[in-house]
């Protein structure tokens, strides 16, 4: 009977953390800027938008919003391809985003519902993994929830991105790992394979998992005299990266790429990007209206630093003392140090690449350590089973109310997402509209187009060539819009030059427009001749 009561709440849980996702996917109400680039990606237009976009001259939206509607199926080589030569990523999220897509259709909601089905892979796999290392159903269940009711991570699920999968793969390698320690057979191996290369094909940075996790296990089997265990754990992550290699022969092209992105390193640098490490890390657990203060205080005070040092240390000493993590070295070959040592080799390694600004400044936040936190949430279950081991009242005490806090979490952040999305918004895309957009990035134009009305004609080009190529006529002697975009070489004082060059033809700004569904500044820009006594501002 207890066994059958925890699963019913459990399951019900869970059903609750699945419409918390479900009410995000709906409530998005604009494309993001990565968003956009993942819908080029997983249709098959990567590498046209980049050769023959139709820059420069006036033609219906119908024609840029080709770029993000599926028009031919199974075109996975073109996606690698594509991704090879003009993205940094690799392509396993997109080739399911394609049949996604291709199946369901693009829209808005489109990309964060494939996502609900990898969270749900991943909350599970922590509570399996969980149940591996020893821990009671209680704490595997709710380390598990705890992940899923994570705020940031239910953010995570609402973006395009591959950062959903990735955690679920994260997940599922540190289950097959140790479930091969436990019994390192070949089916185990197999599964850790495949497991590892599917890691790869979703993200490079997994190679950090398999380095930290994987190499962590082959150390223990050396020192422990295990052959088998290690031939078969080499062999395996071998084997995943000549599986990777031959579905993605192309992906060396990303790299240079990537490399171009990061920023010079500075020492001025690595205060505010620990900073953000560390507001990554905290925001796992509380909300940032509390998090942010938090960090902001720890940083201008130099002895609760101290003090938090201090108490992690001791923490840690008490915990390594539970696991007898002592001389001599073979003592550490346990299953139960892989998800504390790797996990937290894995986030030094990443916290590493962000600090020494080989990440860009941008790249920090919850999304960009989901192939970690999946071993953060299995070792905060091994800490409930260790403090907890002789009072099981406390185990059941420490588990409702984290759970009960963390849900409260993930429910007001939900609340938050759906709230401001039923704000004021309005969109003047109308097909009798004219528009010109100061910009052609990949990333832009999805987000504002999206929007648009497929017979409306647009003219789009980047400032410079606005202002360096002379102005063609529009379609029609009306009105237009003029939206203007600050990224990819834009500024402030480009767009009153473009605004100059619209008067010259005879257009003059009558209001500014705020849609809530794109980013840019949208001017309405009304003939001169034909404006009334009171139209001018």
């Amino acid at each position: 009977m207890k066994k059958t009561c925890l699963i019913t709440i459990y399951v019900a849980t869970l059903l609750i953390g699945m419409m918390l996702l479900i009410a995000q996917a709906y409530s998005v109400r604009r494309i993001r800027h990565d968003d956009g680039i993942s819908y080029l990606a997983a249709t098959g237009h990567q590498g046209q938008y980049e050769t023959s976009i139709p820059e420069s001259r006036w033609v219906q939206a119908k024609q840029w919003q080709a770029f993000w509607t599926p028009d031919q199926f199974w075109c996975f080589k073109q996606i690698a391809r594509d991704l090879a030569a003009f993205d940094i990523h690799p392509p396993l999220y997109f080739w399911l985003l394609h049949i996604w897509t291709s199946l369901h259709g693009v829209t808005l909601a489109g990309g964060p519902l494939l996502n609900v089905p990898f969270h749900l892979v991943a909350c599970l796999m922590i509570a399996a993994s969980c149940r591996l290392l020893g821990c009671s159903r209680l704490v595997a269940a709710g380390a598990g929830l705890l992940w899923l009711f994570a705020g940031t991570n239910l953010s995570v699920a609402s973006e395009a991105r591959q950062y959903s999968l990735l955690g679920a793969f994260s997940s599922l390698f540190i289950f097959f790992l140790l479930r091969f320690l436990r019994r390192p057979t070949f089916s185990a191996a197999l599964y850790l394979c495949l497991t590892s290369a599917a890691g790869l094909l979703t993200h490079y940075h997994f190679i950090l998992l398999l380095a930290a996790c994987g190499g962590l296990v082959a150390i223990q089997a050396l020192i422990n005299r295990q052959w088998r265990t290690f031939f078969m754990i080499v062999i395996s992550i071998a084997a995943a990266a000549l599986l990777f290699v031959s579905l993605h022969p192309t992906f060396y092209l990303s790299f240079p790429r990537a490399a171009a992105q990061a920023q010079p390193f500075s020492r001025a640098e690595i205060p505010p990007r620990l900073r953000r490490v560390f507001l990554a890390l905290i925001e796992q657990f509380v909300p940032h209206q509390l998090a942010d203060p938090f960090v902001n205080f720890l940083s201008r005070n130099r002895l609760p630093i101290l003090m938090v040092g201090v108490i992690c240390g001791v923490v840690c000493i008490y915990l390594a003392r539970r696991l007898s993590w002592r001389l001599p070295v073979r003592r550490i070959a346990r299953l139960e140090s892989v998800p504390i040592i790797g996990g937290s080799a894995c986030f030094a390694a990443v916290a590493l690449l962000y600090v020494s600004c080989r990440s860009p400044r941008h790249v920090m936040g919850a999304k960009y350590l989901m192939l970690v936190t999946p071993l953060i949430f299995i070792a905060l279950g091994q800490v409930i089973t260790w403090l907890t081991r002789s009072r099981k009242t406390w185990e059941v005490v420490a588990v409702v109310c984290l759970s009960v806090l963390q849900m409260t979490y993930g429910i007001l952040v939900t609340r938050e997402t759906v709230a401001s999305a039923r704000g004021p918004q309005y969109n003047p895309l109308h097909n009798e509209t004219q528009l010109v957009l100061d910009s052609t990035a990949r990333g832009v134009l999805p987000s504002v187009l999206w929007h648009a009305d497929p017979a409306m004609y647009v003219f789009a080009a980047s400032q410079k060539s606005l202002l360096s190529n002379s102005f063609p006529e529009p379609p029609y002697q009306e009105d237009l819009l003029y939206v203007s975009d600050q990224d990819y070489g834009n500024s402030e004082a480009g767009r009153g030059a473009v605004l100059q060059a619209l008067s010259d033809h005879g257009f003059t700004v009558n209001e500014t427009l705020n849609t809530g569904l794109w980013y840019g500044k949208t001017y309405r820009l009304i003939r001169a001749e034909q404006e009334g006594p009171g139209d001018r501002e």
